[in-house]
């Protein structure tokens, strides 16, 4: 009878200092790629807050535009009924502050030309 060869790997054939610089060397390469991986989902999460705070930013001016143009629209009302200096300052001061938001907006919105375009619509 022959003896069976026993089925060793080629592991248990090496010597253990080179068994433990392989387990290091492999946990050195798993904890590298973990941090790549995170790395790259931190600056995505970056550039998300980024375009986030830009859009609360935009829709921001929007009101204040609105705002403005309300502004505008009761001086106007005001001074056709009252014929007042006031409600005309008022009105006046609405017009200077819709002009400047705009002007904000169209800064904002510098990147995007479809906007651009309603903006001019406006």
């Amino acid at each position: 009878m022959h003896p069976i060869p026993s089925k060793r790997s080629w592991l248990a054939d090496q010597p253990l200092q080179r068994k433990i610089m392989l387990a290091i060397g492999l946990l050195l390469g798993l904890f590298l790629l973990t941090s790549v991986v995170t790395l790259h989902s931190l600056r995505r999460q970056e550039s998300n807050r980024f375009w986030t705070m830009h859009t609360y930013q935009v829709l921001l001016e929007l009101d204040h535009v609105q705002r403005a143009l309300q502004t505008s629209q009761i001086g106007a009302r005001g001074y056709m009924l009252t014929q007042r200096a006031d409600q005309r300052t008022v009105f006046e001061s609405g017009g200077n502050d819709l002009h400047e938001r705009i002007l904000s907006l169209r800064k904002l919105t510098a990147d995007n030309v479809l906007q651009q375009s309603r903006i001019d619509n406006l």
